[in-house]
């Protein structure tokens, strides 16, 4: 097997902006996620979203050549860093070794509207970036056709979503909307709850 590239500082710089600037998420198209459970799922799912692997020589000792066989699999490009360079672009107190980035999936809104029964969920202003992790996860896990969020909700590609979905960010559709309307217009019927006191948007 040949080794492989040692990560360079472009990428370093690149990834480092990705986990902490939106534009920079939405001009590349891509999101970073960490740990080898999503990165597997993924490569199960949908390899050819995979852009990048980061490994660090720690993490190459400690997996088995068939960990490493299903990298190149994958024939995205793997690249390798020392431990104390992924530690700076890690966002968990204990990295795991591993992190990928990844082409942020393009859902079709008018084909779920057009499905003869929809069971989604709308977000209204959300900007704790673990609740919305939560809900992804959980809508995801119970099967619902789609997120709607408010566009000044938080990005679900931010990095604490993303690890708080558990995977459920690459299999949910999540979509931003201006205007709740457009669920009456598509006949849908809405059940809202709300915090007591809270301001709420007219539905």
């Amino acid at each position: 097997m040949p080794p492989f590239a040692n990560l360079p500082a472009t990428k370093v710089r690149l990834i480092r902006d990705l986990l902490t600037d939106k534009k920079t998420r939405d001009r590349e198209r891509t999101f970073v996620i960490e740990g080898a459970k999503p990165i597997q799922e993924l490569l199960d799912a949908n390899a050819a979203a995979l852009q990048a692997v980061v490994v660090t020589e720690s993490w190459l000792k400690k997996n088995d050549q068939h960990g490493r066989e299903r990298l190149e699999q994958s024939r995205a490009p793997v690249y390798v860093c020392r431990d104390s360079v992924f530690e700076r672009l890690s966002g968990v107190r204990t990295p795991s070794g591993i992190l990928a980035l990844v082409r942020c999936p393009l859902w079709n809104q008018e084909a779920i509207f057009q499905q003869p029964h929809i069971f989604g969920l709308y977000g209204d202003r959300l900007q704790d970036p673990a609740n919305v992790g939560t809900i992804i996860r959980t809508a995801a896990g119970f099967g619902l056709d789609a997120l709607w969020l408010s566009s000044d909700s938080v990005d679900v590609l931010n990095p604490k979503i993303v690890r708080a979905t558990a995977g459920g960010i690459l299999t949910l559709p999540v979509f931003y909307i201006t205007d709740v309307g457009l669920f009456g217009q598509r006949g849908c019927t809405l059940l809202a709850a709300e915090p007591p006191g809270s301001d709420t948007r007219a539905l």
